[in-house]
């Protein structure tokens, strides 16, 4: 896994690579890169995109992740055309800015209920939303969010 570089400074990498770029101080943007073989995985991509994952997991500064590919082509299985092409990479980054404004707890626990919801079912999913409230409304952000709303103002979360 690497971070951003010059593409003249540094020999392409036969076995492809997992760049790492952070944007906005809390969007890890992670690109594949392996063109030559239209992004197709290798065990080293694999290993880097494993340990870029960890490191959005762990760094309580990033909130956000996008997964975006080299070149005009994603690997095999991944082909979704949703935005226009060339466009993907910069819309996936405007999406992350807007879940941005929201608490990155209360996102957290949202994709961890719809989580709940695949892997169960609905009543699962309703048992587990009175715990998951109690902790989001317990942090700062939460504070934050009611503070800017009665001051009229942008709110700053922190993740906590």
């Amino acid at each position: 896994m690497t971070e951003p570089t010059s593409q003249s400074s540094v020999e392409r990498q036969t076995h492809g690579e997992v760049r790492c770029e952070v944007v906005d101080d809390h969007v890890l943007v992670l690109t594949v890169d392996r063109v030559e073989k239209k992004n197709a995985f290798t065990p080293k991509i694999a290993a880097e995109l494993e340990d870029a994952l960890t490191r959005l997991d762990d760094d309580p500064d990033l909130f956000v992740g996008v997964l975006t590919f080299a070149g005009d082509r994603t690997t095999a299985g991944f082909e979704m055309p949703l935005f226009f092409p060339g466009r993907q990479r910069e819309r996936a980054i405007e999406l992350a800015r807007q879940m941005l404004q929201c608490s990155p707890t209360a996102l957290r626990h949202t994709i961890a209920n719809a989580s709940v919801a695949l892997d169960e079912n609905e009543p699962a999913v309703i048992a587990a939303i009175p715990a998951m409230d109690k902790i989001v409304q317990a942090t700062d952000d939460f504070k934050e969010g009611i503070a800017s709303f009665i001051e009229r103002r942008p709110a700053k979360f922190t993740g906590r």
